[in-house]
């Protein structure tokens, strides 16, 4: 499948705060990503490496000769921001809710330029990399299928209640870990159809809409 043609608009940020805005075109609609300093108060580590990416990225900025900017494809640098605010609420979330996914633990980046290349989260022992569209509709797991969606659900309003959102909510999406326990993975954003309609991607209602669908999966 061709991937859909985009267009970076303008990168905003202040000089009277450290909030930033990347604008991203994507066919007829328009994407506007904010971040703010505030997002990763309770982590001094993150803080420091938002500041310091964000540096990097004002529109006046010249980085000096020996420094490396080889960047790759922008929606893939974006859709790790995406990940790293997601997985930052989580760490930073005051919430009793039950919540299956990785934690952050450290945020990979070039020395030289300091521009994040990935995450480093909490390893999930699975079986084999399954996931739940892999064995949700096998028969020797039917029994599993409630205890799922419940993690699954649990999960979700985990998230929500952090203010982050999963975004591209399928079954696809959910490892089953050597227990047998459901966890949610892939926080960068986006949709698949068929599970989240366009119009609600990345947000709280795509991920209720993506939930009910996993449910109609497991026992339709």
């Amino acid at each position: 499948m061709d991937k859909p043609s985009y267009t970076l608009g303008p990168f905003r940020s202040s000089v009277n705060d450290e909030d930033s805005q990347l604008n991203v075109f994507v066919s007829n609609k328009h994407f506007q990503i904010e971040l703010k300093a505030s997002n990763f108060e309770k982590s001094p580590t993150l803080l420091a490496d938002y500041l310091q990416h964000l540096e990097h990225l004002e529109p006046d900025y010249l980085p000096s000769p020996d420094e490396e900017f080889d960047w790759e494809d922008p929606l893939e640098e974006l859709a790790e921001w995406v990940e790293l605010e997601t997985y930052s609420k989580i760490q930073s979330r005051l919430t009793s809710k039950p919540l299956n996914t990785s934690r952050l633990l450290g945020i990979v980046r070039i020395p030289s330029s300091g521009r994040i290349v990935g995450l480093l989260l909490s390893y999930i022992e699975s079986r084999e990399g399954k996931t739940l569209l892999c064995i949700g509709k096998d028969p020797q797991y039917v029994s599993m299928s409630q205890k799922w969606l419940s993690q699954i659900t649990q999960s979700i309003e985990g998230l929500h209640s952090c203010g982050a959102v999963w975004g591209d909510a399928k079954p696809d999406n959910v490892l089953i870990d050597a227990q047998y326990d459901a966890y949610l993975i892939d926080f960068g954003g986006g949709y698949t159809r068929g599970w989240v309609d366009k119009e609600l991607s990345n947000t709280a209602e795509g991920d209720l809409q993506g939930l009910q669908r996993i449910s109609e999966f497991l026992f339709g």
